[in-house]
Order: C-alpha cells, then structure tokens, then sequence
C-alpha cells in the first residue's frame, strides 16, 4: 500500500478506521500506511490556556468583528432567529456542562450574509463549544474541531482565499458531539463561505494526546488547506 496521510483519506472523501492506517507517536509524528512519518504542528492545553483562548486566538488571526464584548448581552439583543438560535444553543452547552461566558462576540459578513460565533468554557477543565450562526441556522462544534479551526487559520496555507473564507462553518453537513477522549471514525463535514471544511480527530488517552487532520477546499474542489496538528492535554 502506498504512503497515505489522513488528509489524503479526507480529500478522497474515503472514511478512516480509527488505528487501522495511522498511530501517533510522543514525539509528533505521523506514520502512514509506509510507516513513513510526517512532521505535526503541535499545541497544548491546560486550564491556563483552554480552548477558550485559541477560539480567541482564532478570530483574531482571521479579522473578523468583534461585536459583543458579553455573549448575554448580544444574545438578549440579537434579532429574530439569530437570537432564538443562540439561545437553544446555550440552553445545550449549558446542559452539557459549558456554563463559562469565555470569549466576546465575534461577526463576519459574506456575499451579503454573516457569521456569528462565540464560545463557552467549562468552570473545570479546557474543553469548549461554540455555535456558528446564521440567519438559517447553526452549526454547532465542540473542542478538536474548534482546535482544528485555531490552528489552521495560524498556519493558513491559501495565498487566494481569505482563512475566514476557508474555515467560517455556514452548515454543518457531517457532525457528531465530540471530545478529546474520543476517537471519531468519519469526519466532521461542513460547508464554508469558500466551498467545504472536513476535520477528522483520534485520541491517544493514555498519551493525553489528539490528532486533528484538517482539509478546506474550494467549492470547484481544489485545496486550499491540509494540515495535521498532534494536540497535548493536561
């Protein structure tokens, strides 16, 4: 068999058994089908720098708006289904044990529609989940994916195409409840302003480690990210 990545298993649209093509390794590497291993971009989390921060991170790497500095506030104020939406999704993050008003508010307008997003932290632990919303809908993420988004957009590959163009979530088209200690064996699927975004997670919880392979394409289908970053909890 040839030397395949995870990436390559994403842009084929080919699904992944968790373990069945790929193992992590301590010391950031990558081993494909070959057994040839490729280098990682690496992050940590901790509850000094949680989720909560690289979803901070991550709308400052990408320009959008800041438009709330309290989510209560903009959610009390937002109009029509933009309000009903965030509130239903606070009412599930708040069920699932996201209770922390962790970041601002954040905007981004496109072809006459907008993106909202912010995320809410947990009052132990790093974890986090955000709703993307739009006038027709939400899409709804929780950490590997969100990591999966920081990280891209700080290592944003596209020389054409604007990383809140490649990574904004508009719908979601394949997505699951997800979290560190689990492995998700078919990607999470979703469409962006630009054309379409799937992100594939494994997790090594005796390492206290994760691997989120993300590809962003073109709605014509040509690439314009992939990359895997090998994520360390403690």
């Amino acid at each position: 068999m040839t030397d395949m990545s995870r990436r390559q298993f994403l842009k084929t649209g080919i699904t992944l058994v968790s373990g069945a093509a790929i193992t992590m390794s301590l010391g950031g590497t990558l081993v494909g089908c070959g057994g040839e291993a490729a280098p990682l971009f690496a992050a940590t989390l901790s509850a000094a720098k949680p989720v909560t921060q690289w979803v901070k991170e991550f709308a400052e790497k990408i320009g959008v708006a800041l438009i709330a500095g309290f989510i209560p506030d903009w959610v009390s104020g937002a109009a029509g289904q933009f309000s009903a939406d965030a509130r239903e999704a606070n009412n599930m993050m708040q069920s699932a044990g996201f209770n922390v008003y962790a970041t601002s508010v954040y905007q981004y307008s496109f072809s006459a529609n907008t993106i909202t997003f912010y995320a809410m932290g947990q009052n132990t632990g790093f974890d986090a989940c955000a709703p993307f919303l739009r006038n027709d809908g939400k899409a709804l993420v929780e950490g590997p994916v969100l990591m999966g988004l920081a990280l891209s957009a700080l290592n944003w590959q596209s020389t054409d195409v604007h990383p809140a163009d490649g990574l904004l979530l508009t719908k979601a088209l394949q997505n699951v409840g997800s979290n560190f200690n689990k492995t998700e064996p078919n990607p999470f699927r979703f469409y962006t302003p630009a054309g379409s975004l799937a992100i594939q997670y494994s997790s090594d919880t005796a390492k206290q480690q994760g691997l989120v392979s993300v590809v962003a394409k073109k709605d014509n289908g040509g690439e314009l990210h992939g990359e895997d970053y090998l994520i360390n909890w403690s």
